[in-house]
């Protein structure tokens, strides 16, 4: 095959895997079997080492790079991390609602809440730097302190669920430098259970969440790599949803998911506490059946505005 050829299929091979990928991890779809995705990526794999000279970085081969030769270095977030607060009761929820219409004049004011589960994994930020129309994956970095984390890009590269670029068109608004997205990491039940099995008994993971840390923080990516981790994305920094005119979180999520960044679809929206609790009630009796575990749901009022002046 000549270069011209071989450049021609290397972009519909990556076109259709990324495709593939998204309806699998993001549209919870299978359009083909595992079998028919892995040879594509072969194949692809195969054309890449005839033509060196037209890999991407965002390419679905480049997700294993080489193994770091020491400690995880410390980045600085690009924005401070939030902390949640905790409520165990409906009174509790009734007073947190009372402290927001307060807050915010009184009774005639009129917001939403969204609700979104609480998985119960690692909280990781993604960096997307911007080239022309197209942001590129830079890095990957815990929670840490909430002001610095740790760099861990080289693992999380390997979550298949993960675009490694994002494409967008500026319309009436200017495109922002960098995207940061953050979210929750995360090794799904079934996927702890076959790790287990693996691993002598003194090894074995206490839980999903315990795993999900364990493998992220890994030198060598390939280990990384052959763990089912997963990713659900729910957050983008201020800066960004502003230029971008993302005005609630409903509309942040719908953004995520329309542009290939996974996040879980079932968000409800709720006016008052007693939508809140049944979705709450509604939640505690599925809880089990979920294929991650979760340990509560968060409310957030949805407009992003009123968050701040909050």
């Amino acid at each position: 095959m000549d270069r011209g050829k071989a450049e021609a299929r290397i972009g519909k091979l990556r076109e259709e895997i990324w495709r593939l990928n998204r309806a699998y991890f993001i549209e919870n779809r299978t359009d083909v079997s595992e079998n028919v995705r892995d040879s594509l990526k072969q194949e692809l794999i195969a054309l890449e080492k005839q033509f060196p000279d037209l890999i991407t970085p965002d390419s679905p081969t480049q997700r294993v790079g080489a193994p770091l030769d020491g400690r995880l270095p410390k980045v600085r977030h690009l924005s401070k991390k939030e902390s949640l607060q905790d409520i165990f009761s409906e009174e509790e929820l009734t007073e947190w609602e009372e402290q927001i219409v307060r807050a915010l004049g009184g009774e005639k004011t009129q917001f939403e809440h969204i609700v979104e589960l609480k998985i119960d994994g690692l909280n990781v930020s993604l960096v997307y730097e911007k080239a022309g129309n197209r942001y590129g994956l830079q890095r990957a970095v815990t929670r840490g302190n909430g002001i610095e984390g740790e760099d861990i890009t080289h693992t999380i590269r390997t979550i298949e669920a993960i675009p490694l670029g994002i494409n967008l068109q500026a319309t009436n608004h200017k495109l922002p430098p960098v995207l940061e997205i953050s979210g929750e990491v995360y090794m799904p039940k079934a996927a702890l259970e076959k790790l287990n099995e693996d691993l002598p008994e003194t090894e074995r993971f206490a839980n999903p969440r315990n795993a999900a840390a364990g493998s992220v923080r890994q030198l060598d990516p390939a280990m990384a790599a052959e763990r089912d981790l997963r990713m659900l994305c729910y957050s983008l920094d201020e800066a960004s949803a502003e230029a971008l005119e993302l005005t609630t979180q409903k509309a942040v999520l719908d953004f995520f998911h329309e542009h290939g960044v996974p996040t879980h679809r079932e968000y409800h929206l709720c006016k008052n506490p007693a939508e809140i609790q049944k979705v709450y009630k509604d939640w505690e009796k599925r809880r089990d059946a979920l294929p991650f575990d979760i340990d509560g749901v968060v409310l957030k009022i949805n407009d992003r505005k009123l968050q701040r002046e909050l």
